[in-house]
């Protein structure tokens, strides 16, 4: 697992929809710092938020981990 890839992902994700780390951080039920490690690639989210993270952005789990998601 990636975890640079999964981090860019969320970014992108996260900047298409013009929203904070907090913002996400809030909407997720975690810490903005948590979303911030994952989006330098320091750490993983844990299984049991994927499912949230791909919810909230419309998206499949599996595009989380995809090279060129969009």
């Amino acid at each position: 697992m990636n975890a640079s890839m999964i981090g860019r992902n969320i970014k992108r994700l996260r900047e298409e929809k013009k929203i904070t780390q907090q913002q996400l951080a809030d909407a997720l039920g975690i810490t903005y710092q948590a979303v911030s490690k994952w989006e330098c690639g320091t750490t993983l989210p844990d299984v049991t938020i994927l499912p949230l993270i791909a919810e909230y952005f419309c998206v499949s789990i599996d595009s989380l981990f995809m090279e060129n998601r969009l």
